[in-house]
């Protein structure tokens, strides 16, 4: 098979697009990812050259006609992933992006017309199938050439808690706002790690053990996570429809790390039956949150035992290498 897509240029990019291509390359397949515009015209000759055509998250009306036409008059195949909900909410800070571009009308068109759309997870899947239901579920799973290093233990005294995400999930923080100052005041051995958005900064400015920081690019995170030496890890997602098409990637970011975790129940539910208090730790209410993260700061064997649970499961269950067979086959049942 010969596969051309458009990537979007965020971490998906890497997550759906580069890591698996990179294991179907090695199968005898060739995939090609490319950030530029959509050809107008087949100039390149790439348009020709692939069979199956995949405009991850692209908003290039006169590309994408384009495109439609190589399917109706060539045969050509287009597979549309999606790993959100079409719906960006006035929080968001891609809202206005969004609503100028009309993306949402404009993806959602493409996938009408799509031959196959990949997704991330049922939830959303179900959602998709009402716009079109040639929907397939394609996990997101962990290049572990990319994100398994050697475990580097804290050794500071001190107990490291950490949350990393980008600028979209304020209101996310927002929600542990409370729980993370009441931990502040009670233990006086903690570091928070607070990465993605500087208006942490002011959210904890009474403390001077809150470090706050940009996020990195998508090929330099993993290797900074490693080398934070977290403790405990936290990713906090309110119950609202755009967060219930996510995936459980902060969970299995944290267990390649041999971090314990404490996760809203948004969607890590997903992720195995057994999870709460195996796998992390799930907390809903404020009292919930501050209850987890005082559990796992009091109880080193507690974090031990759940870091190492969640990384023989990460391993096991979320190694791309194990699992990109699922992407040769779902992309060979469009030529059947």
């Amino acid at each position: 098979m010969k596969i051309l897509s458009w990537g979007n240029n965020s971490g998906s990019l890497l997550w759906r697009l580069e890591d698996p291509f990179k294991y179907l390359n090695k199968m005898g397949h060739e995939c090609y990812v490319t950030k530029k515009d959509i050809p107008t015209c087949d100039r390149e000759g790439l348009l020709d050259w692939a069979d199956i055509y995949i405009p991850q998250g692209c908003v290039d009306k006169e590309g994408l006609a384009c495109l439609y036409m190589y399917q109706r008059e060539k045969g050509k195949k287009i597979v549309l992933d999606l790993d959100d909900s079409l719906t960006v909410t006035k929080d968001n800070p891609h809202y206005e992006e969004h609503k100028v571009s009309d993306a949402k009308v404009i993806i959602q068109k493409t996938a009408e017309i799509a031959d196959l759309i990949t997704t991330t997870q049922d939830y959303l899947a179900d959602k998709l199938k009402k716009i079109n239901p040639k929907v397939e579920v394609l996990p997101n799973y962990m290049d572990m050439d990319r994100w398994e290093f050697n475990y580097k233990p804290n050794t500071s005294g001190r107990i490291r808690i950490g949350y990393c995400a980008s600028v979209t999930h304020w209101l996310d923080v927002k929600m542990i706002e409370q729980p993370l100052k009441r931990i502040l005041r009670e233990y006086k051995n903690i570091d928070l790690v607070m990465i993605g958005d500087m208006r942490y900064k002011t959210l904890f400015k009474e403390f001077n053990n809150v470090e706050v920081m940009l996020g990195l690019s998508f090929d330099a995170w993993p290797n900074k996570l490693n080398g934070l030496r977290l403790d405990i890890g936290l990713a906090p997602l309110r119950d609202t429809e755009f967060n219930k098409c996510k995936s459980g990637i902060k969970w299995a970011e944290g267990a390649i790390n041999k971090i314990p975790m404490v996760v809203s129940p948004t969607i890590y539910s997903d992720i195995s039956r057994e999870f709460d208090g195996r796998l992390g730790m799930i907390a809903n209410t404020p009292e919930e949150w501050y209850q987890s993260i005082k559990n796992l700061i009091d109880c080193k064997n507690l974090r031990d035992d759940i870091s190492m649970a969640a990384y023989s499961f990460a391993k096991s269950h979320w190694d791309l290498s194990k699992n990109v067979y699922k992407w040769e086959q779902v992309y060979k049942r469009l030529f059947s």
